[in-house]
């Protein structure tokens, strides 16, 4: 078997959760438009819509994105990320009139061990617009599923998640 350190094989498994992170190559800002986010945006939601994924956290940034999401096939998660990279590359390379332009550098999966796992995941999920300087305040940033968490479960839950789950700097240096 030929197994190169820097990129081992994926394993998924179906009916699990896992953190995705994917960045742009060489972390250029390809989305730094609010139209490229809401590109970005609609790209993975037709692509989870596809491949069976349900995304329960999410969050868009300027060269990079995160995603909190569960399995419905083990096969699922390749699938989808080389449909959103695919997808995502061609139809902002078509806006911004340059063809053939590399878009996503790679992409980094992990899959949740246990509950106290996935909060600490959603919290950093919902953390990085701060951790990034984009806002000071959570509530401020409008691509990220923190407003919906807001909303559906109120602030009082989220200090308690923020509280009892403290955020762990998970990001992928690609220097691994």
């Amino acid at each position: 078997m030929n197994f190169r350190r820097h990129t081992p094989r994926h394993l998924y498994l179906a009916r699990k959760t896992y953190f995705l992170t994917a960045g742009t190559y060489r972390r250029r800002s390809f989305f730094r438009s609010q139209d490229a986010k809401k590109l970005l945006r609609d790209v993975i939601v037709k692509g989870a819509d596809k491949f069976g994924v349900s995304i329960s956290a999410w969050v868009f940034l300027d060269n990079h994105y995160h995603l909190l999401l569960k399995l419905a096939k083990g096969n699922g998660l390749s699938r989808l990320v080389g449909n959103i990279h695919a997808n995502s590359a061609r139809l902002l390379n078509r806006t911004d009139q340059i063809p053939k332009r590399k878009v996503w550098y790679n992409y980094w999966d992990y899959c949740i061990r246990n509950d106290a796992d996935y909060y600490r995941h959603l919290n950093y999920i919902h953390q990085n617009p701060v951790k990034h300087r984009y806002v000071n305040n959570l509530g401020d940033y409008r691509w990220s599923s923190y407003r919906e968490y807001l909303e559906r479960h109120g602030p009082e839950w989220l200090a308690d998640s923020f509280r009892r789950f403290p955020i762990v700097d998970f990001t992928p240096t690609g220097e691994e």
